[in-house]
């Protein structure tokens, strides 16, 4: 299903939708998200993995690249194996 990068971010478990959604708003500057920049706000895309990967830089947040890699990876092989069906 496509959403906004931000709808898409709020699908995360916590801690890590808090700190993705800051990540995402120190991106621009701003520190709500009526105050993202509109074409970043309204964008539609299909995976949470793919905008974790592009919604902010992993390597200059305060939690660091790996931490991020590994969310990213998690997500991905959740993806896999919920539409993986063994008969």
């Amino acid at each position: 299903m496509r959403k906004t990068i931000y709808e898409h971010l709020n699908t995360l478990n916590e801690p890590y939708k808090s700190k993705a959604i800051t990540n995402y708003l120190k991106r621009f500057y701003v520190s709500s998200i009526d105050d993202v920049p509109e074409f970043h706000r309204t964008f539609l895309t299909g995976s949470v993995s793919d905008v974790l990967n592009n919604a902010f830089v992993w390597s200059v947040s305060p939690e660091g690249f790996d931490y991020w890699s590994k969310l990213k990876e998690s997500l991905e092989n959740k993806v896999t194996t919920d539409n993986y069906s063994i008969y």
